[in-house]
């Protein structure tokens, strides 16, 4: 079962890992998470008002 494998050392090197790096690791994810927010919602506004008025 490979996966559970890789289930059980993903959650392993969480487990293993110092504050520093968890910190440093939670920056880029909201960073990640930030980034993909922003496009959403650019997207959706795109969608609900500026594509009645530019045409691509």
């Amino acid at each position: 079962m490979p996966l559970k494998e890789d289930v059980k050392d993903t959650l392993r090197i969480f487990w293993q890992m110092t504050k520093e790096e968890f910190d440093v690791m939670d920056h880029k994810l909201f960073r990640i998470a930030a980034g993909l927010a922003g496009f959403l919602v650019a997207g959706a506004l795109y969608f609900l008002f500026l594509r009645n008025f530019v045409p691509f």
